[in-house]
């Protein structure tokens, strides 16, 4: 996902563990609209490069030891989020 354009994308609760998203755009689209990383898993991520410019994260969002959202120009969401939970087994 090196360089990939995920701008204003819809990226809630995406698993990016051990993900290369070096150089990638994170950032909020040409409409203004940001891109939406609640819940998503940034673990063991290399994100060297990578703009998040008004991506919005939340008290779940999970970064690489280290990471400050906000210094990479991320901003909490202020809309609260709910929490899904899917129980094992078969969806029917």
């Amino acid at each position: 996902m090196s360089g990939a354009s995920l701008r204003g994308a819809a990226l809630e609760a995406a698993n990016f563990t051990g993900a290369s998203l070096r150089n990638a755009k994170l950032c909020r689209d040409n409409l203004g609209g940001s891109t939406d990383l609640r819940d998503a898993v940034f673990k063991d991520a290399i994100v060297t490069g990578a703009d998040f410019t008004g991506a919005e994260y939340n008290e779940f969002t999970v970064f690489h030891k280290g990471v400050d959202p906000e210094a990479v120009g991320m901003v909490r969401a202020s809309e609260p989020h709910t929490r899904i939970s899917v129980p094992a087994g078969r969806l029917d």
